[in-house]
């Protein structure tokens, strides 16, 4: 049936002409070898389109590649964990994206162009997202196994990277390859308890060398960084803060697959994780989410850093543009520079900065019109300075460089505006994947006292934080880690009581805080957790904890300007009472 609606007197775009999934639901229902036979008749189709010409081959490459994303998805969901299909679907798109033109010993006619090449590659690498987001390559077996084949087929090929990359990419190559090999040899000597770090790596070198050969230079350093964190992990040295910086580099690259990798492999090297590793993911967290915060964040402040005060000007027009989108980000940020001033002692000079900063634009701009003009830009000892007179003739003459210099000053404005946006969401989308890696390690390592460091950095985010997609992700991951603990019975256990009865006090200082009230509702939640872990070290500490909710309340009480929501009392009453019932 397939052959009929696709070939032949039919076509390949037959679901697209009828507006149907007449062909699509074919595909889902091919099984076993039924599936094989599918498989074979979409690559014969796509070495040999029956097309009259290059863009046409092209189109139709694209809809049959296409076919086999969707066949992987589908069999999948209906065939559960049967993986061989699936990972056959994935290598038999190797040959069109990897090898010469002519795509090998299948002979493709028309010769595939860069466009198709790439295209397969691309949707190569949905199918390794769609297996790795259902979880059907545990092992990263499938993942191993394309990285073979695209190497086999590279090694052959007139026209693979291996052809045109420099010296220094084929002996990184080499070098993966031949650490990924000695990967697989030590996973199956290994008993499975002790599996899991071996297959991260293994996970983290396949992927890397795949993207290499998909054309991204980027990756070389990362397979750099990757030997030097390997060869420290074998060697019994602390490797957790090189690893969270390998992964960190993978979750800020757009593509999917990368995301996923990043957190199965976090899953694996969780209970690895230190105060060090923990710490440098917690200060992504602390970034200002405009343009200054991007520059920190991804190392494009050289310029700002060399230029001295150029930087705090750029920050404070940071401000400026947000102003116009929401007042509420002029709050958060303005809030963060005025602490990073007080920290360098210059806490007053923001304002002055700005003021420069939009001095120096005007004064460039009536420069360019002085110059325009012809004129001389009056001075203080020029009370009596008058521009020169003009004729309507050279009015006109002079219309055009005025028309440039106006448009160039609202351009300059618009750039920034859009500079800043992009910045805000760049700095957001990174946020949010290092708070996916963040709420693994809550959930899987709930009972280890490191966690603990997660309670007061997730409040603080809520309130400072301009997204809110980013405040209900902090406070997702506060629920899940007090979810997992109060679930299984397990309570992170600190060396001493002192350090979460000062934690405590943290938090209720964030109480305080004018702020939302999912903040506040995240501080109350908080407090009653860390109220638990100090009864369950010892009864005693209960008085405590009801003198620090003793004080906060005569402070609420006081103080009828007070942001202190009542609900955090009648919160603490009743967890008490339930308490009291418990232990009794």
């Amino acid at each position: 049936m397939l052959k009929g609606l696709l070939s032949g007197n039919g076509g390949v775009d037959f679901d697209r002409l009828t507006k149907s999934k007449t062909a699509e639901d074919l595909f889902a229902r091919a099984k076993d070898e039924s599936a094989a036979g599918a498989l074979t008749i979409l690559q014969q189709l796509s070495a040999k389109p029956n097309a009259e010409d290059q863009p046409q081959a092209d189109t139709k490459r694209r809809l049959l590649a296409d076919m086999m994303l969707n066949m992987a998805r589908k069999q999948q969901a209906e065939e559960g964990k049967d993986n061989e299909n699936i990972a056959s679907l994935v290598l038999s798109m190797v040959p069109f994206g990897y090898a010469d033109a002519a795509a090998g010993a299948l002979k493709a006619s028309p010769p595939l162009s860069e466009a198709s090449q790439e295209m397969f590659r691309s949707r190569l690498i949905s199918c390794l997202n769609h297996i790795l987001s259902a979880r059907l390559d545990p092992e990263f077996t499938i993942l191993e196994r394309v990285v073979e084949e695209v190497k086999t087929t590279d090694a052959t090929s007139k026209t693979g990277l291996r052809t045109k990359a420099d010296q220094e990419i084929v002996d990184n190559l080499e070098k993966a390859h031949k650490t990924l090999k000695a990967l697989k040899k030590l996973e199956t000597k290994q008993k499975d308890s002790k599996k899991a770090p071996l297959r991260a790596f293994k996970a983290l070198y396949a992927l890397s060398i795949l993207l290499v050969y998909n054309g991204e230079a980027d990756v070389v350093p990362v397979l750099e960084d990757l030997e030097l964190c390997y060869q420290a992990w074998k060697k019994s040295e602390d490797a957790s803060v090189m690893l969270v910086e390998i992964l960190l580099s993978f979750i800020s690259k757009p593509s999917a697959v990368y995301r996923k990798i990043a957190q199965q492999v976090f899953e694996a090297f969780s209970s690895q994780l230190d105060a060090e590793g923990l710490q440098s993911m917690l200060d992504i967290l602390d970034k200002s989410e405009n343009l200054s915060g991007q520059q920190e964040l991804f190392e494009q402040a050289d310029d700002a850093e060399e230029d001295g005060e150029s930087g705090s000007d750029e920050d404070a027009s940071d401000v400026e543009m947000i102003d116009g989108e929401d007042d509420s980000d002029v709050e958060v940020d303005s809030d963060v520079e005025v602490v990073e001033g007080a920290e360098s002692d210059a806490s007053g000079d923001d304002s002055d900065e700005e003021v420069d900063a939009e001095d120096a634009d005007l004064e460039d701009f009536e420069n360019k019109l002085a110059l325009a003009l012809k004129t001389q830009k009056p001075t203080e000892d020029d009370s009596d300075f008058d521009e020169s007179d003009m004729d309507d003739d050279q009015m006109m003459a002079l219309e055009g460089h005025l028309t440039t210099i106006f448009t160039e000053r609202k351009k300059n404005t618009s750039n920034k505006k859009k500079d800043n946006k992009d910045a805000k969401e760049n700095i957001v989308n990174f946020k949010n994947r290092v708070l996916d890696l963040l709420t693994i390690f809550a959930k899987q390592e709930h009972s280890n006292k490191l966690t603990l460091d997660l309670v007061l950095p997730m409040i603080t985010l809520i309130r400072t934080t301009t997204s809110k997609q980013i405040s209900d992700k902090a406070f997702g991951l506060l629920q899940q880690f007090f979810g997992a603990c109060n679930k299984t019975k397990q309570f992170p256990e600190a060396d001493e009581a002192s350090e979460v009865l000062a934690l405590l006090h943290s938090v209720h200082d964030e109480i305080r805080a004018n702020a939302s009230k999912l903040h506040s509702n995240a501080c109350s939640r908080s407090s009653l957790f860390l109220a638990k872990i100090l009864v369950n070290l010892d009864p005693k500490h209960y008085s405590d904890v009801a003198d620090c909710y003793s004080n906060l309340q005569k402070e609420w009480y006081a103080d009828p300007k007070s942001q202190i929501q009542p609900s955090v009392f009648t919160e603490w009453t009743s967890w008490s009472i339930t308490t009291k019932k418990h232990n009794n």
